[in-house]
């Protein structure tokens, strides 16, 4: 069988950093084994990632095992498990739902119910009857997902978490992961699960062996086999990756592969005619130009050992990458003494859209210091100058609703006079913002763009004033 050699790793590399297109880590495992694993600092190996729609994968392994034991399966009505929440009188196709609908995104709806502000997630999804007949409309479908996570829970008393605790993280070394819940305490099952890269390549290597793990058959095979085949034609024949059918929570990928992927670049890629994995975590909104990339350069195209001098130049390059904080005019010493003017002061912002009540520059434990405050409290980021500085606090994009520490990794630099730049990246989340804060004769002005987003990527401008202490 071909082997894929270091020298196409780096190829591959050359072009996702020459595309501009954000990787933060990824592992290849080709005949059980690492071939290549690197992460871009200041993202960490140790360190678990947001995996949006990846998480569907892992609901619909659930759902393997709930029906392998008997307690469901695929041709239950999704009615049957929630009487007392059902419309007083459900349509046609409402009642025609099954499980294996909501697996397969085709349960019949023409636009995704939207309901996630309710307290009652389920209630809220029964009472957006579909429109078409379940099984003959695909419609990329995240509450469908939940939904599953709702009945795996009924039906076990267990969130899906748990349940897969001794089911399937447990087994392949994957302890206690976090899941977010909806209000009502079920996992939210289409998004919401955090997990590192080497983890996600152990779920590859899972699917790969057709549900084993260390030799032991965990999940039938046959499952796995139903779950990554087409269910849903979602526009077979056109190009895309995204156009190649789909599973049960499994997208198909030319060439014949499958995956699980997450918003702004989570993949879990299974090459079976390689004996391959892909696991990748990103932060990209250019998803199929990643994958565009690992077709051309990570598809294995040689046979015999490869050279040891490629390999050696791999593994220095994985052992190094970076991204480099913004490089600030002269030293830091010098931009600290030009923020003595700014420390001590406090601005307030002007109603906004994200919350924002004020900001304020100080040092904390002799270190520049940002001060925000919102909703959610006071969040202090301290920031390096030309270098990152790492700290723990509760500001983050895409973050669950409670409240958590993250690591946060800010830098800054001096872009003109009164005109500083700050740039802070979440190695737990795909999201990194650039903010530029220019004092004005009359104010701030707070300009703030972000990576990746499911909204604008550039908010409007904030104003500010700066606040005054009476004596």
């Amino acid at each position: 069988m071909k082997a894929l050699a270091p020298s196409q790793v780096s190829a591959f590399l050359d072009d996702i950093a020459a595309a501009n297109l954000e990787l933060h880590g990824l592992v290849i495992l080709q005949h059980g084994k690492t071939i290549a694993e690197g992460w871009w600092h200041p993202y960490r190996a140790d360190v678990r990632h947001q995996l949006f729609s990846l998480s569907k994968s892992f609901t619909s392994t659930a759902a393997g095992f709930a029906v392998t034991e008997g307690l469901i399966s695929l041709d239950d009505p999704v009615l049957s498990f929630f009487p007392t929440k059902a419309p007083k009188e459900p349509n046609e196709h409402l009642k025609a739902m099954k499980i294996r609908h909501l697996l397969s995104m085709n349960t019949g709806h023409e636009t995704e119910p939207q309901i996630t502000e309710s307290r009652d997630w389920v209630k809220g999804f029964l009472a957006a009857p579909p429109t078409k007949e379940p099984g003959t409309h695909f419609l990329y479908n995240s509450m469908a997902t939940y939904m599953v996570s709702a009945i795996i829970t009924k039906v076990t008393g267990m969130t899906v978490r748990d349940y897969l605790m001794p089911r399937l993280f447990t087994p392949l070394g994957i302890p206690e992961p976090e899941w977010d819940t909806c209000p009502k305490g079920i996992s939210t099952g289409g998004w919401g699960l955090w997990l590192n890269t080497r983890e996600i390549s152990r779920f590859g290597q899972f699917l790969l062996e057709k549900g084993k793990c260390d030799g032991k058959q965990l999940l039938p095979a046959a499952w796995i086999e139903t779950a990554s085949s087409i269910h849903s034609d979602n526009g077979i024949g056109q190009g895309s990756d995204w156009n190649q059918g789909y599973g049960f929570q499994f997208w198909r990928c030319k060439h014949g592969f499958y995956r699980g992927d997450g918003a702004f670049g989570q993949y879990c890629i299974v090459m079976e005619a390689h004996d391959m994995v892909i696991a990748a975590n990103s932060g990209t909104n250019d998803m199929g130009g990643v994958m565009d990339l690992m077709w051309k350069h990570l598809i294995p195209a040689v046979s015999g050992k490869a050279s040891k001098k490629d390999a050696d130049a791999l593994t220095t390059r994985l052992a190094g990458l970076a991204y480099a904080p913004p490089a600030p005019e002269g030293s830091a010493e010098a931009a600290d003494k030009a923020f003595e003017g700014w420390a001590g002061t406090t601005w307030d912002v002007e109603k906004n859209d994200i919350g924002l009540k004020c900001i304020g520059f100080d040092t904390l434990r002799g270190k520049s210091c940002l001060i925000m405050e919102d909703g959610r409290g006071a969040h202090r980021v301290p920031f390096g100058w030309g270098e990152w500085r790492e700290s723990h606090g509760t500001l983050a994009q895409f973050s669950p609703k409670k409240r958590r520490k993250y690591a946060t990794f800010a830098s800054a630099r001096w872009i003109g006079k009164d005109k500083l730049e700050l740039t802070v990246r979440f190695p737990e989340t795909p999201a990194w913002y650039r903010v530029e804060y220019t004092k004005k004769r009359t104010g701030m002005e707070v300009s703030v763009s972000v990576n990746v987003s499911f909204g604008p990527t550039v908010m409007p401008v904030l104003k500010a004033k700066k606040r005054v202490i009476a004596p």
